[in-house]
């Protein structure tokens, strides 16, 4: 048994835009409470994100009463009314359709503008009337929103700092955690031995969060995040697969764990909290 410390809580209001950290959080089954539930699509309804438009690192996505704020230190803001959303439209996930509801039309203008993107694109919020299953050989029953795979990805500390010993070594510079996009930062493990813990439970037992498999990595991770700029040669993608490749693929970096919540959702969780490994 390991005892762990949260070190950090970040949720993504919106797919693929700048992260929240915050100090507590609520868990559900589908992630964090308002983790990924908006999401930007092109004409097609496909997403997209840092890989096809770097820039929007620098996009700011704030949850309120009323919906959601976006700010741009250069391109302003723009409020979005949750409760005046279109007809729902059908969207999708790589592979994995589901059904988005627009924003007006001046939302996903204004992301165009921001971004510096040259085409139609429309900001839609996760219709949950209709539900997005998990897959079921690999994650076992459950539902997400607009996450990649996995409602959850648990992120160390001490893999990331063993990454930057290793980009130093080498000459580059080191990275933030906020280019993994984590929604959970243990401390605690030495460097990826996140990969040999099967599950993590709160200290008064109430709260158990199952982690799946290893998360293969992208050119989202060579994304400044503060300047919405990639970086060259993508500087960390080779370095990572060098030291923690995927099981099977050496070619093919891997950075945290996907993970589900097992037991309990409801239950809040803050900066601080104490686990321990089951």
């Amino acid at each position: 048994m390991i005892t762990l410390n949260i070190e950090g809580l970040y949720i993504y209001p919106v797919k693929s835009l700048a992260g929240d950290e915050v100090k507590t959080a609520t868990l559900t089954n589908a992630g964090l409470k308002g983790d990924r539930e908006w999401m930007i699509v092109d004409r097609n309804g496909k997403f997209v994100s840092q890989r096809k438009y770097p820039l929007l690192a620098t996009l700011k996505a704030t949850l309120n009463h009323q919906g959601l704020i976006l700010t741009n230190k250069n391109h302003g803001s723009i409020s979005i009314d949750q409760k005046r959303l279109n007809e729902e439209l059908p969207v999708k996930i790589w592979n994995n359709p589901c059904q988005g509801l627009p924003a007006s039309e001046d939302a996903g203008r204004w992301i165009a503008d921001s971004i510096k993107a040259n085409e139609q694109l429309s900001l839609v919020y996760f219709d949950k009337r209709v539900r997005r299953e998990l897959d079921l050989e690999r994650f076992g029953p459950g539902y997400t929103y607009f996450s990649d795979a996995a409602p959850f990805l648990i992120a160390n500390i001490a893999s990331l700092n063993f990454l930057n010993q290793n980009l130093e070594k080498r000459g580059f510079n080191p990275v933030l955690m906020d280019r993994f996009r984590p929604n959970i930062v243990l401390s605690g493990l030495a460097a990826f031995e996140e990969h040999n813990i099967n599950r993590i439970t709160s200290a008064d037992g109430a709260t158990e969060i199952t982690l799946i498999d290893h998360c293969q990595r992208c050119a989202v991770i060579a994304v400044d995040q503060s300047s919405g700029e990639r970086s060259q040669g993508g500087h960390p993608l080779k370095q990572l697969a060098a030291i923690n490749a995927m099981p099977k693929n050496p070619a093919a970096p891997a950075f945290g764990v996907n993970s589900v919540l097992s037991k309990t959702a409801g239950n809040s969780i803050s900066v601080g909290d104490h686990f321990t490994t089951v």
